[in-house]
C-alpha cells in the first residue's frame, strides 16, 4: 500500500492542535486504523522534544503504555492551557483590520480568535458586529452593517 504524505516531527513554533490534526488526517489518508500503530508512530517521529517532555511528564510511566489521545491530551495541557474566555474576547472585541490586511484575512483571523470564546449560537452575530466595528473604513463598514449576511 502506497504511503501517502509525511507526518514530521512536531516543530515547536507550530501550534500542537494543528499537529494533532495533521497528524490524524496523516493516519486516515494511509488507513492506520490500530491504536497502538498510532501511537507508536507518534512516538517515533514527534521529536526528541516532544518524546523527553512526555517521558518527563509521566515518569516513571512509559509513554509506550498510554493511549494516543492520553498523550496528545497531555502534551496540549501542558503546552496550550485553555486561555482564559474572559481575555480571548478582549482579544476578539478589540480586533480591527490593519490598513493593509484584505477583509478575507481579517475575517480569518477574527475567526480564530473566537476559538476560545464560548459563543455559542450567537457566534455569526457577534463576528458580524466586529467585522462591521473593525473594518476601519467608513465605506465598507456602511455596505456591511445594511447587507443581511452570514460570515
Amino acid at each position: 500500500m502506497p504511503t501517502y504524505g509525511k507526518l514530521d516531527s512536531f516543530d515547536e513554533s507550530e501550534d500542537w492542535t494543528q499537529y494533532v490534526e495533521r497528524m490524524e488526517h496523516y493516519f486516515n489518508a494511509n488507513e492506520i486504523d490500530e491504536e497502538d500503530q498510532k501511537r507508536d508512530i507518534f512516538l517515533s517521529v514527534c521529536g526528541k522534544n516532544i518524546y523527553k517532555l512526555i517521558r518527563d511528564l509521566l515518569a516513571p510511566a512509559k509513554p509506550g503504555t498510554k493511549s494516543l489521545a492520553d498523550l496528545t491530551k497531555l502534551v496540549k495541557d501542558h503546552r496550550d492551557p485553555v486561555p482564559s474566555e474572559i481575555i480571548q474576547r478582549f482579544k476578539f472585541n478589540s480586533r480591527t483590520r490593519h490598513s493593509d490586511e484584505s477583509v478575507r484575512t481579517f475575517i480569518a483571523a477574527l475567526r480564530s480568535l473566537t476559538e476560545h470564546c464560548n459563543y455559542g449560537d450567537t457566534l455569526n452575530a457577534m463576528l458580524r458586529d466586529r467585522l462591521v466595528v473593525g473594518i476601519k473604513c467608513d465605506r465598507i463598514q456602511e455596505a456591511a452593517s445594511k447587507a443581511e449576511f452570514n460570515i
